[in-house]
């Protein structure tokens, strides 16, 4: 069993408590300091807006942990894509595995790699909620600014993000024509670029136009029995706005997006297990594989399209501002998985599935200058999730040798009222009360049948699950100087259940509750030359959601409970004009406090063909929970000066991640690894500039996701990028 309070988390804890009490220290003198502007804004640190409470404002004046990143912060930091949130911020863990994008924060998160599921962590683009994050939706050439908020968002943002919130914002449409350019050109020849423009079209209509796309004619590895590329992701993503001021204090957005993706959905057999289960007697020898190879007869892909819209409206009303945001969204994929895991023709599945979601929801809030500052709404989600066809082939199937199919479908409908208010009772000391009400309703269906035969081995059956949930805020912060801010909240968090569709069952996996606690401080000194913020947290949760697999087939279940304490930094500073430099590390203590029937595998004893054994149950009470590293740190160094032909931006970063564990039972770990990477960037204009960069550039070989499955794949992991490096121009006009 976990200790309560360790000696690492004591230290952690020792050393927060003193960065903060000698920076609390020199926040009086900062602030005594404020009243002369420094010269410029090139002299000091950005002021961060954010909407994480659903209306803009100062990153340091709201009780909420937020990492926020401006689109500079990003091209800095070497973000290209989602995944790489990962290495720019301590505490966040984003893995890539079947064609999606499963997002960890602080310890909390789940590996649900099926439709059906959803993540812990929510994320949002422009106010809509994405049930399923399609690997290659993000693009950075539209981007305005990225939020990471951080523990249980239940009562603002509601449905599925007991962990967190990650949100995209994106440029608004201009009226003055615009644009940029971006080419990136990296070894493995991969192609990743971008283009924005936006224009008015009257004096009252404005649009924008934002195109990305990347392309790897090169996997990282090869399959060796077809010599194709292995290990590779492409994407294309296309989104246009139309801004419309109607007058009279009130506009409208219109949004339309499209994206396509294809990656390799295959992985790689643990180092040190065997492959996968075979039918019969095998003489062949294992081939040599390299870590990011294959070694199957069939090429494994997913091919992905999203597309959509949504229209947000605004209307300022004489006591209030009332919003509107509708949106439709829908995916459809084709799998194509090599189960066995050999060269062998024995088990091949192809998956074609889909998603289709209505969302609408209606907020007022507070007009800037209220005294008491408040945001209510009602907010409608409709989701279906479709296996229109899940079929097996190959002679491994002995109950079903010509294969067999699955069909399932789930319609989850919710319905939530939520409100939020902050008043300030006293001078500098502030109190904030939320409350959500949800209502969800799920229906399931499924059914199994033979391909050559038609004969149905389950009958369709269908179930209806019903939950409803009350979410609170509480928090209260004080604000010591103009420059100091400490905090505590309680807050809860819900992540709706669902069905296991793939091997559907009529049982649903039960919801997720969360309960959070948190201290905090953020601080700006030295006339807003540093910036620190950190907070002590812990979150009890109740029935966490745990990925199960058998026999290939994606399912969920439920541990009892389990808990997450941790402490976080986060450090700024400008050192000298041009000089900026990063700091932030994340602790955690995250551990199962009751997880009585884990699953848990064997190694096949029998090698060198073969699985593990079938899963048993072990008692994991006192297990780490998957993905939580004990320590994750993050830091950086940009620096820019002035040279003959330009600018110069040299940057560096460095990511650090302690081991961890992908599954209760403690076999698949990923041993400690160090991430740095590096570029240099020349404006030779103002609107051009050319650069290099280089990522993971000490090679480090790392999974990104790994998986025990039981009878036919064995252990498995999906690697992440080895050391990649490349070219850029960048033109804005």
């Amino acid at each position: 069993m976990a200790k309560i309070v360790d000696s690492s988390f004591l230290k952690s804890c020792s050393f927060f408590c003193l960065a903060l009490g000698l920076s609390t220290g020199f926040a009086g003198q900062a602030s005594t300091q404020t009243g002369q502007p420094a010269d410029g804004d090139q002299d000091r640190l950005d002021e961060i807006v954010v909407t994480a409470q659903r209306r803009a404002e100062n990153l340091l004046k709201i009780p909420l942990a937020v990492t926020a990143f401006s689109p500079a912060d990003l091209q800095k930091r070497g973000v290209a894509d989602m995944t790489d949130l990962s290495t720019a911020m301590s505490g966040l863990v984003i893995s890539r595995a079947g064609g999606i994008l499963l997002p960890y924060l602080r310890g909390v998160g789940n590996s649900n790699i099926t439709i059906g599921g959803s993540s812990s962590v929510a994320v949002y683009v422009d106010g809509i909620y994405y049930a399923r994050v399609p690997d290659g939706l993000f693009s950075t050439s539209n981007l305005e600014r990225v939020e990471v908020l951080k523990g249980p968002q239940g009562t603002l943002f509601g449905r599925s993000s007991s962990g967190g919130v990650i949100q995209f914002i994106t440029k608004e449409p201009s009226y003055n024509i615009g644009g940029s350019i971006s080419i990136n050109y990296g070894n493995y020849g991969t192609w990743q670029n971008s283009a924005y423009f936006t224009t008015g079209v009257t004096d009252r209509i404005a649009t924008d136009l934002s195109v990305s796309g990347r392309y790897q004619r090169k996997g990282y590895g090869t399959n060796i029995p077809t010599g194709n590329r292995a290990t590779y992701n492409d994407s294309f993503n296309i989104r246009n706005k139309w801004l419309f001021d109607i007058g009279d204090n009130t506009r409208a957005t219109l949004t339309a997006f499209y994206g396509y993706i294809k990656t390799d959905i295959q992985g790689n057999t643990w180092p040190g297990t065997t492959h996968g289960f075979l039918s019969a007697p095998n003489t062949q020898p294992i081939l040599p594989v390299g870590y990011y190879d294959h070694i199957i007869d069939e090429d494994g892909f997913q091919r992905e399209k999203v597309w959509g819209g949504s229209l947000h409206f605004e209307h300022e009303l004489p006591f209030a501002a009332f919003k509107s945001t509708s949106s439709y969204l829908k995916s459809k994929y084709l799998s194509l998985f090599d189960t066995d895991y050999t060269p062998r023709p024995d088990r091949t599945a192809t998956l074609r599935g889909g998603v289709e979601t209505v969302t609408q929801e209606l907020q007022l809030s507070s007009l800037p200058g209220a005294p008491v500052k408040w945001v209510g709404g009602l907010y409608y989600f409709n989701g279906l999730t479709e296996y229109h066809d899940l079929s097996f082939e190959g002679l491994g199937y002995a109950f079903a040798p010509a294969g067999f199919s699955a069909f399932a479908k789930q319609r989850a409908k919710s319905y939530a009222a939520y409100g939020q208010a902050s008043y300030e009772i006293v001078p500098r000391l502030t109190v904030t009360g939320g409350i959500r009400y949800t209502k969800d309703d799920t229906d399931g269906s499924g059914y199994l049948q033979a391909n050559a035969t038609g004969v149905v081995f389950s009958r369709p059956t269908p179930a209806t699950q019903k939950y409803n949930r009350w979410n609170f805020r509480g928090a209260v912060d004080f604000q010591l100087t103009p420059s100091a801010l400490l905090y505590a909240s309680y807050s809860s968090g819900y992540k709706s259940g669902h069905f296991n569709l793939l091997t559907y069952q009529p049982t649903p996996v039960k919801p997720e509750d969360m309960d959070a606690y948190e201290v905090g401080a953020k601080l700006e000194l030295l006339d807003r030359r540093l910036r620190i913020t950190g907070s002590l947290f812990q979150y009890d949760i109740k029935n966490p959601q745990v990925l199960l697999i058998v026999a290939t087939l994606v399912n969920t279940s439920n541990a009892e409970s389990s808990r997450v304490k941790g402490a976080e930094l986060e450090m700024q500073a400008l050192l000298a004009p041009g000089l900026n430099a990063r700091l932030a590390f994340t602790y955690l203590d995250s551990y199962y406090k009751k997880y009585t029937a884990a699953p848990s595998g064997a190694p096949n004893p029998n090698p060198p063909f073969g699985s593990i054994s079938p899963l048993a149950s072990i008692d994991a009470s006192g297990n780490p929970t998957p993905r939580s590293p004990k320590l994750t740190v993050n830091a950086g160094l940009d620096y820019t000066v002035p040279t003959a032909v330009g600018d110069l931006t040299l940057g560096i970063d460095y990511f650090h991640s302690a081991k961890f564990y992908f599954e209760p039972d403690l076999f698949l770990k990923q041993k400690g690894y160090d991430l740095v990477g590096a570029q240099a960037r020349l404006r030779l204009t103002k609107n051009l500039a050319v650069g290099i960069w280089g990522k993971n550039l000490l090679n480090e070989k790392y999974a990104n996701f790994a998986v025990t499955s039981a009878g036919f794949t064995g252990y498995q992991y999906v690697a992440a990028a080895p050391r990649t490096y490349g070219l850029s121009v960048d033109l804005a006009f």
